[in-house]
C-alpha cells in the first residue's frame, strides 16, 4: 500500500510532493505522475473519467466544478473539457486547496493539523455521491409522478364529456322510465299521488316494473324485499313506512283496462281480494287476463285512494304499481 504521507523534498510546481499526496489522498502515485507531466510539459493524457464525470467531481470534492456541470449548455463544455484535460482540473483544484489553506511550499508530512487540513478539504468522499444519487432518484419520482399526474388530468378532461354523455345518457333513460311509470299512476288516481319515496325506490328498481314470472334473479330480488306485514288493514292504517318494500294480495279481478302512456300500453285493474278489501294495481305493461279472473299480485304501495263507485256510495283503496300479476303461485 502506498503511503502518501511520507517525507518527500522533491517539489511539483511550488508545493511538496507530500503535500500534493496528502490533498490527494487515494491513488496518488497516478496523480502524482500525471501532475509531474502537467508541469513539465503543460499536457494531461486523455481519461475516460468524463464517462462518470459528474460523479468523479464529487468523488474528489471539486464541487464548484460539480454544480456547473448541471447547468445546460456550460455542462457540455464541461464534459468535453474533462475528457482532455481532467487531470489538469483536479491539479489545479488541489493547488487552490493547498494556496487557501497556506500551505503552498511548504511539507507537511508528519504534521497532523496540516494533515488533517488535507484530509478535510482534499481526498475524497463517497457522502456527496450518496447524496447526488439519492436527490436524482427523488427529482425522478417527483417528475414520473408530475408526469403521469399531467397525463392523467389530460386524459381525464378529453374524456370527461363523454363520460357526462354517457351518463347522462344513462340518467336519462332511467329518469323517463321513472316518470313513465309514475305518469301511469297518476293518470288514473291524480296528480301527486307518488312521493319522493316511492319515486326513488321505482328509479332504483325500475327493472322490476314488471317482472317476468320465469325471471329468477328479479323474483328474488322481490322476495327479499317483501313486507311481512303489508297487510291491507296495516297499509290502511298507515301507508307511509311501507313504501319501500313489496306486498303480495290476491283476488278476483272486478275491472280491467289497458291504456296508453308514452306510446306504450299500460294497464290499471281493480282486484278485490278475499276479505273484500279492494286494491288498485297499475301495471307497466299488459296482463294476459280479464274480469272475473282470479289473480295474485306483487306490488309497491304507493298510496291510500278512493273513488264513486257504480252504486254511488265511495268505495276505498290501496293503489299498487305491480310488479307481478300472476295466477300461479310464486
Amino acid at each position: 500500500m502506498e503511503n502518501i504521507f511520507y517525507s518527500n523534498s522533491n517539489k511539483i510546481g511550488n508545493n511538496y510532493e507530500s503535500t500534493l499526496r496528502a490533498y490527494v489522498g487515494k491513488n496518488s502515485d497516478y496523480f502524482i505522475n500525471q501532475f509531474k507531466n502537467i508541469e513539465s510539459s503543460n499536457k494531461a493524457n486523455y481519461s475516460w473519467i468524463w464517462f462518470i464525470g459528474g460523479l468523479w467531481l464529487l468523488y474528489r470534492k471539486m464541487y464548484s466544478y460539480f454544480i456547473l456541470s448541471l447547468i445546460p449548455i456550460v455542462n457540455i463544455f464541461i464534459y468535453i473539457n474533462l475528457i482532455f484535460n481532467s487531470n489538469k482540473i483536479y491539479y489545479k483544484s488541489i493547488c487552490k486547496k493547498i494556496e487557501k489553506d497556506g500551505l503552498t511550499s511548504k511539507d507537511i508530512a508528519n504534521q497532523e493539523i496540516e494533515l488533517a487540513k488535507a484530509k478535510k478539504h482534499g481526498g475524497t468522499s463517497y457522502v456527496g455521491i450518496i447524496v447526488f444519487l439519492v436527490i436524482t432518484v427523488l427529482i425522478t419520482i417527483i417528475l414520473y409522478v408530475s408526469i403521469f399526474s399531467m397525463f392523467s388530468t389530460l386524459y381525464y378532461f378529453n374524456n370527461i364529456d363523454s363520460l357526462d354523455d354517457k351518463c347522462s345518457n344513462i340518467n336519462d333513460e332511467s329518469s323517463f322510465i321513472a316518470n313513465s311509470i309514475v305518469s301511469s299512476i297518476e293518470y288514473w288516481i291524480g296528480d301527486n299521488a307518488v312521493t319522493q319515496d316511492s319515486y326513488n325506490f321505482i328509479l332504483n328498481n325500475k327493472e322490476l316494473f314488471p317482472t317476468d314470472i320465469y325471471d329468477e334473479s328479479k323474483i328474488s330480488k322481490i322476495i327479499s324485499n317483501m313486507n311481512d306485514n303489508g297487510y291491507y288493514i296495516v297499509l290502511d292504517k298507515n301507508i307511509n313506512p311501507h313504501k319501500d318494500s313489496f306486498v303480495n294480495t290476491a283476488g278476483e279481478i272486478v275491472q280491467i283496462e289497458e291504456f296508453e302512456i308514452d306510446g306504450e300500453l299500460k294497464t290499471y285493474i281493480i282486484l278485490c281480494d278475499y276479505e273484500d278489501y279492494v286494491w288498485e294495481v297499475i301495471y307497466n305493461g299488459q296482463v294476459d287476463y280479464y274480469k272475473n279472473d282470479h289473480v295474485q299480485v306483487f306490488g309497491l304501495p304507493i298510496c291510500k285512494n278512493s273513488y264513486e263507485n257504480i252504486s254511488g256510495s265511495t268505495t276505498n283503496s290501496i293503489v299498487l304499481l305491480g310488479a307481478i300479476v300472476t295466477d300461479q303461485d310464486i
